[in-house]
């Protein structure tokens, strides 16, 4: 076989490719190791296909390795508007019944299908969930290499779990457009992307053609001086700017929430 190793990913950041010893054979395995030790919530990608038969999907038990991980840590992965989850327990993905709430008291309860039972496609995203993540770095993902393109669509008024199962980082404001191989982002479309802080939400402004959001950062101002030499009390204030997207690293998914936007992604 071939190995390609390893991508390693620094907070799901940093991205290194370095090849390893080749081994001659029809397959080409990658391991990609995501070295996030802060944030509990990873939105990451599927970058490969099934290490037997590269014409098909790989299958969720398969790409990600429970090494490292922790019982009671959970992957959902999201098709159209259902949910599918595994809790891990004894380095087994488990497949959780989803129970959504709906109006009233009334709730539905959808089932999930077991991990080693269904594929998920180059190119989706998976979120894990971990519930220590300094405990449980790197996080590996496993299967057979390819450069197949792969496609995500984005559906006019839908959230769209995707990501980006290249080998570099994907520059929203320069190269993303020519990606949309029908359609495109419209105006006011957001993509949400998890940083250990949270999430960053970039904003489609279609009048300057870039993706921007706004960092919002705490400051204050000194009132008045007050009767009888009493100076006022500081008020906070909230300063905005906006700021063009960066980039997001290989291997990082992240939410595409459509306004009126709508399209294929090829990647």
């Amino acid at each position: 076989m071939k190995l390609r190793s390893i991508i390693s990913l620094g907070a799901v950041a940093g991205l290194a490719l370095s090849a390893a010893a080749n081994y001659e054979s029809p397959n080409t395995f990658g391991i990609l190791a995501l070295n996030d030790s802060t944030s509990t919530n990873l939105i990451i990608s599927v970058p490969w296909v099934d290490c037997t038969n590269g014409s098909e999907a790989t299958l969720v038990s398969n790409v990600v390795k429970t090494t490292n991980l922790a019982d009671g840590d959970y992957l959902i992965y999201k098709v159209g508007n259902t949910y599918n989850s595994w809790v891990l327990e004894g380095s087994v993905w488990k497949p959780q019944a989803i129970v959504i709430s709906k109006a009233g008291a009334e709730t539905e309860v959808y089932s999930t299908a077991a991990a080693d039972g269904l594929r998920v496609s180059r190119g989706s995203a998976l979120w894990l969930h971990r519930a220590n993540p300094a405990a449980s770095k790197p996080v590996y993902l496993f299967g057979q290499y390819t450069t197949a393109e792969a496609t995500t669509t984005i559906t006019v008024g839908q959230t769209t779990l995707a990501a980006n199962p290249g080998d570099s980082a994907l520059n929203l404001n320069s190269g993303f457009a020519e990606k949309w191989t029908s359609g495109a982002p419209a105006n006011g479309d957001k993509i949400l992307v998890n940083l250990p802080s949270g999430y960053r939400t970039y904003t489609y402004n279609a009048s300057a053609a870039k993706w921007q959001y706004v960092e919002r950062t705490q400051g204050s101002s000194i009132g008045g001086t007050l009767p009888r030499g009493g100076s006022g009390a500081g008020a906070n204030t909230i300063n905005e700017t906006t700021k063009d997207a960066e980039s997001i690293p290989a291997g990082q998914g992240f939410w595409y929430q459509s306004k009126t936007g709508a399209g294929t992604i090829n990647w």
